[in-house]
């Protein structure tokens, strides 16, 4: 039995189109709803690449304008939606298209909403929600399986004026449609494979323990862990396996529809902080949290261990401990500062994710967690 059985809501206002080769429909998804000026959203990385290639090219062919931003960097910051802004109000886009991973889809987002609004300042929208209007209309093409951005409304955007990392999130934020391509992700390099599959995994381990989990966000965490579990470790040692990117692809877009109705929990709440102290890498940060946060919530999970046990049928610590195994995280130290720590900790307890978290967490405990999974310079 769920936490809370019964009666729930659950919406996802994105329409979802998955598979390979899906990402040849985008260019006619515009043409159909009439978009004739579209703003490109992505990376310097993706465009050496050559992703956008095959899509500019049929939007070009079908007569469209398209301008290109590739402000995008990794951890984004307010000045990437502010200069995102500037650019597609120039150039007059009438819908977006976010083409990489969590931070290009999030900066999307975040110039969706502010276009739409006429305001480059997207945390003063926040502070508005009430009054915003959806944002202007964009396509999700996710490069990575990790974040789950694409089906959700939440965007993640650091401050680096004040290491914050935010999460800034409103129904007016959801994308019009998700293109999930699996082909778009063979060229991800092993690590970025890794720890983005990392993510998904704790994405969906956090939304099954919320409190707020339900039957049907149940259905969707399970089958993405249990994806995870069969197929990260080939799409990491074999990038070019369509099957395992498949399963990838589709845990990432599951867990991210699960989190968003239910929450995540303590590794979301002090992994943003980490990142936002010191620019860490997302999916490192929970890798290094999973297991001491896990084992903190053990005592508020049992009757939950024992019902994701029995329907994985397996040993959660076993199979978590054979992922993190995939890549050797002793290779990967990250030191905090004692002097930051009274902030991260206040930041980590105040963090909307820990509201979800399945035990309450004291500021002492969170202290000890950030102790037990990095390392802590000597004072």
């Amino acid at each position: 039995m769920t936490p809370n059985a019964g009666c729930f809501d659950f919406v996802l206002p994105t329409k979802v189109r998955f598979g390979p080769g899906q990402r040849t429909e985008v260019a006619s998804e515009i043409r159909q709803r009439g978009f004739e000026r579209v703003g490109l959203v992505t990376t310097e990385e993706i465009v050496e690449l050559g992703l956008h290639e095959e899509l500019t090219e049929k939007l070009r062919n079908d007569k469209k304008k398209v301008e290109l931003f590739t402000g995008v960097t990794s951890n984004p910051h307010l000045s990437d939606i502010k200069e995102g802004y500037k650019v597609l109000q120039e150039f007059g886009a009438d819908c977006l298209v976010g083409l990489g991973g969590g931070s290009a889809i999030d900066v999307t987002k975040g110039v969706s909403l502010c276009l739409a609004n006429q305001e480059s300042d997207l945390v003063y929208l926040d502070r508005q929600s009430e009054n915003v209007k959806p944002a202007l209309p964009f396509f999700a093409l996710p490069t990575t399986s990790g974040t789950g951005s694409e089906v959700d409304y939440w965007a993640v955007i650091s401050s680096p004026e004040n290491n914050q990392k935010l999460s800034i999130g409103m129904p007016q934020m959801a994308p019009l449609t998700a293109i999930v391509d699996p082909e778009l992700t063979l060229t991800l390099p092993p690590e970025l494979t890794f720890f983005t599959g990392i993510d998904a995994f704790s994405h969906a381990l956090e939304a099954f323990f919320s409190s707020e989990s339900n039957e049907l966000s149940d259905m969707l965490s399970l089958k993405a862990m249990e994806l995870v579990f069969e197929s990260l470790e080939t799409a990491v040692h074999h990038g070019d396996n369509l099957s395992a990117r498949g399963d990838m692809a589709l845990a990432s877009t599951l867990g991210g529809a699960a989190m968003q109705h239910v929450g995540l929990g303590l590794i979301h709440a002090m992994s943003h902080q980490v990142s936002g102290f010191y620019d860490t890498n997302h999916g490192l940060a929970n890798a290094l949290l999973l297991t001491n946060v896990l084992g903190f919530n053990e005592e508020a999970t049992p009757e939950r261990t024992e019902l994701l046990e029995k329907q994985l049928d397996t040993s959660l610590v076993e199979e978590i401990d054979q992922l993190l195994e995939i890549r050797d995280l002793s290779d990967y130290q990250v030191t905090l500062d004692p002097e930051d720590l009274p902030e991260m900790v206040k930041r980590a307890i105040n963090n909307v994710n820990a509201e979800t978290n399945p035990r309450t967490a004291s500021r002492e405990d969170v202290r000890e967690l950030f102790g037990a999974s990095f390392e802590v310079e000597e004072s």
